[in-house]
């Protein structure tokens, strides 16, 4: 794409992520009240009223709408890895809806993780790290099954990782935000086109979220948000060309979500130390 017309691209993303994510986010608001899908207060947290709980699917629909019409009928693709990036991030939100409204056990989400790695797989989601070399044998199984793997366990290690950093205003979206600019800024240097696409939509749709989100907190992200951030990040990060050596390119992202990974890990290990 040249570059004029990627500026173009990029800005027109930007801006219909941005403010579609800052209108539609007040009747999703509306509606969650209406439905009675809020945060209640606890001697656990510090908000004293409840609190929209599943903003999630405003964020997602600010971040699909703009790259699918760019996806779908202004380049006209059908089968893509960045196509596969789109429809998985529906159903994570899904997974995340049904587990913001019904408290959906966590074997449950693991299996549907685990589906959803499948399904990214179909469309060229993997990692592709030549585990195989490992055991000194070449195999096609044996390599697509490890980085399955290894695919889905990143895929639940960064769901998990911001769905942790989601208990004070405004973090798990700040956080969010500064993984997608750093995403974006590689891929203009390495001149990943609908990487850079994929990444301003994610920006736009997060700071429009951000304006109701910053303390005091007036919605909260909930599990569809984190499910869906989680995917969305972790998926990205598979596809995105980091670098032709396979070390490189598993360690930059790595380092890029090392703020949530470390949180989750901490939190964890808290956890345990404490006995909950």
């Amino acid at each position: 794409m040249q570059m004029w017309l990627l500026v173009i691209t990029l800005g027109m993303i930007f801006s219909i992520s941005f403010l579609f994510s800052l209108l539609i986010m007040p009747i999703v608001m509306r509606l969650l009240i209406k439905f009675h899908i809020l945060d209640f207060p606890n001697y656990r947290k510090i908000h004293k009223k409840p609190i929209p709980r599943m903003a999630g699917v405003s964020i997602y629909l600010a971040f699909v709408v703009p790259l699918s019409i760019y996806f779908f009928y202004i380049e006209n693709a059908t089968v893509t890895p960045w196509i596969g990036i789109l429809i998985g991030s529906s159903f994570a939100l899904i997974i995340g809806c049904a587990d913001d409204i019904w408290n959906v056990p966590a074997v449950i989400k693991l299996i549907c993780l685990f589906a959803l790695t499948i399904l990214i797989w179909r469309f060229g989601v993997i990692t592709n790290l030549p585990i195989e070399k490992l055991f000194g044998i070449d195999s096609v199984w044996l390599h697509t099954i490890a980085n399955l793997i290894i695919t889905m366990l990143w895929l639940v290690g960064i769901t998990s990782a911001l769905n942790a950093l989601d208990h004070m205003d405004g973090m798990a979206g700040s956080i969010a935000i500064v993984a997608a600019i750093s995403y974006f800024f590689v891929s203009i240097q390495t001149g990943q086109d609908n990487w850079a696409l994929i990444s301003m939509g994610l920006i736009g749709s997060l700071l429009g979220f951000l304006k109701y989100n910053w303390h005091p907190a007036k919605v909260f992200m909930g599990d569809s948000g984190s499910f869906f951030l989680g995917f969305c990040l972790a998926s990205i990060s598979i596809l995105g060309g980091w670098s032709p050596n396979p070390l490189k390119a598993s360690i930059i992202p790595i380092a890029i979500l090392s703020v949530p990974i470390c949180d989750l890990c901490y939190v964890v290990i808290m956890r345990r130390i404490k006995g909950i």
